[in-house]
């Protein structure tokens, strides 16, 4: 979609709500917004999509029929509205107009933009947890837990030498089977290697996670790519420079502006 037609677009949508609310024109308990409000359509929509360069000329044609349609009515004659408002036929013709610019503006952009995923919550897997913390563990107290003999030699993780003992948390066994299911369910085994491998989990800024990148060993040299560029060699580069400066500095090859040896150091760490 060219960046014209997507302003223009825009600015239908933007008339739209700026008129009613955000809510659709063709509402029947928003009629009686008055005449007042409804002569903002013409200027708003017409200021909005010529502020946008706009070339579109089909656009620019329903602008103004619209806005002689609406020229042509008796204002007087919107001011009481009957029931027989509600029905499409008895609206405004400018306002019906400017609703189709609004509804067609949002089709489009709703089928540019990216397909969002449900949220966490949505899921079965969590309502069964959050059921699970309000029935089961919230009554609960840790001092009972800890009696539990066969629940404690289960909650606990060990590798490289560490020893982790999770049982002193107000969390049962089905808790733990809960939790892994709803972390199978977000797929958190295939997150967890997408951001080993350096791939963009950071989605709303289109970059990779390079935490776990910064703290590999050099031996790991040519296991993360990131737009070609290998992550590894990049932060070992800048770590060699680092290690230069400091032995440096240490040695007193580096010294201050008076030639003599600088022995203190005011670090301003950020983030």
């Amino acid at each position: 979609m060219g960046n014209a037609m997507t302003k223009a677009l825009l600015a239908a949508l933007v008339a739209q709500h700026q008129i009613l609310g955000g809510q659709s024109f063709l509402s029947p308990h928003r009629v009686s917004s008055g005449v007042s409000r409804r002569r903002q359509l013409p200027s708003t929509l017409r200021d909005l999509i010529e502020s946008s360069d706009s070339n579109n000329e089909r656009v620019a044609v329903q602008l103004e029929t619209a806005k002689s349609q609406f020229d042509d009515e008796d204002p007087q004659r919107h001011q009481q509205p009957s029931h027989d408002d509600a029905q499409h036929h008895n609206y405004p013709k400018v306002i019906l107009q400017a609703d189709k610019l609004g509804r067609s503006a949002h089709a489009q952009i709703l089928r540019v933009l990216p397909k969002a995923k449900p949220l966490v919550s949505s899921t079965q897997e969590w309502k069964r947890l959050q059921r699970h913390a309000s029935e089961v563990v919230q009554p609960s107290h840790l001092r009972d837990m800890i009696q539990d003999r066969g629940r404690c030699d289960a909650m606990y993780a060990e590798h490289d030498g560490v020893y982790f003992d999770y049982s002193r948390q107000r969390a049962s066994l089905e808790t733990m089977d809960l939790l892994f299911d709803l972390a199978e369910k977000q797929e958190l085994t295939q997150r967890i290697k997408g951001m080993f491998n350096g791939e963009k989990i950071n989605f709303t800024e289109d970059r990779a996670v390079l935490h776990t990148a910064l703290r590999a060993s050099r031996d790991q040299i040519g296991t993360v790519f990131v737009d070609g560029l290998d992550a590894v060699a990049e932060v070992h580069d800048v770590l060699d420079q680092i290690r230069e400066f400091t032995e440096l500095f240490r040695s007193g090859k580096i010294t201050g502006y008076t030639g003599k040896r600088m022995r203190n150091i005011v670090s301003v760490g950020i983030g």
